[in-house]
């Protein structure tokens, strides 16, 4: 009998430990307020890319955004502590910023669950946290901003914009491929990074800016009168004339694409040539654009600097 007590017991205390288990984790992981991504929204242009966001437990979560004339809460002045400008338009929305919106300067990243610190209070989602201010506009139809006082303040959110973050090129570095043409040592190629595996290159269009390819991984049909180890250059500008016009952005110039890993051009604005079994130097103009050639290499006649 005695055992059969003791036996009941020990059960009864498991059962309660775990129950008070289970209980703590359902308190850690519920959130009283819906789930905040129902009034997240990527800004304007950006369908291409998707919003980062993990889950850290509760009501919390990591949002990752760049910090965006684009990236922003919008609020109302009726459900936020921040007093309403007497010169507001009565129906303007307040617009809690993530940068300085009238320089438009981007850093980097941010996690805006935590840069504006949001939070659920009475199922409703607030930011608390003005790290930019909000602006708004006035009855004459300007923008106005309000910088100070702001922090430890509610204003319910209403929705929140986003600029997604470009994900990291999947490509090797497009400059490990790139090479000044010949005698022109002296001069740098100008770089620019534009995000993600965007860039920007800037060369001369001249005889000596063109891309290296081969037509075995070209979508390029490979000529029959082209000598078996010929390359396809795919031309900066008309290479039979070799007039220069200026400077070009090679990247975009050539539509240069990332895909598999691997680097593509999908333009041909002076089409491509390359060498017959006869030691002729031929042209393909039409018919290419759209077109994927696996690039081997980039020659680039920098710019003279002024």
């Amino acid at each position: 009998m005695n055992w059969f007590i003791i036996i009941s017991l020990f059960f009864i205390w498991n059962f309660q430990e775990c129950h008070c288990c289970l209980k703590w984790k359902w308190s850690a992981d519920y959130c009283e307020c819906s789930d905040i991504t129902d009034i997240l929204w990527k800004s304007y242009g950006t369908d291409e890319y998707d919003i980062l966001i993990s889950e850290k437990g509760g009501c919390v979560k990591n949002i990752t955004c760049h910090d965006s004339v684009l990236t922003y809460v919008t609020t109302n002045f009726s459900t936020s502590e921040i007093v309403r400008p007497d010169d507001s338009h009565k129906d303007t929305k307040a617009y809690v910023d993530s940068c300085e919106i009238y320089t438009g300067i981007r850093k980097g990243s941010i996690d805006v669950f935590s840069f504006f610190g949001m939070t659920c209070e009475n199922n409703k989602w607030y930011v608390t946290k003005y790290p930019f201010g909000v602006h708004y506009i006035t009855k004459d139809s300007e923008t106005k901003f309000i910088t100070e006082g702001l922090d430890g303040k509610r204003s319910e959110i209403e929705s929140v914009s986003c600029r997604p973050v470009e994900p990291p090129c999947k490509c090797s570095d497009i400059t490990d491929i790139l090479w000044k043409s010949y005698g022109t040592d002296e001069y740098d190629i100008l770089i620019s990074e534009k995000g993600g595996c965007v860039k920007n290159i800037t060369c001369h269009d001249s005889v000596l800016t063109y891309v290296t390819t081969n037509f075995s991984t070209s979508e390029i049909v490979r000529p029959d009168d082209s000598h078996k180890d010929t390359k396809a250059y795919v031309d900066s500008c008309e290479i039979y004339t070799g007039i220069r016009k200026g400077s070009i952005d090679v990247f975009s110039f050539f539509g240069m694409t990332c895909e598999n890993n691997k680097w593509y051009v999908t333009k041909y604005p002076f089409g491509v040539h390359y060498i017959t079994k006869d030691s002729e130097t031929k042209f393909i103009t039409e018919g290419l654009d759209g077109k994927r050639s696996e690039i081997e290499s980039v020659s680039c006649r920098p710019v003279e600097p002024p």
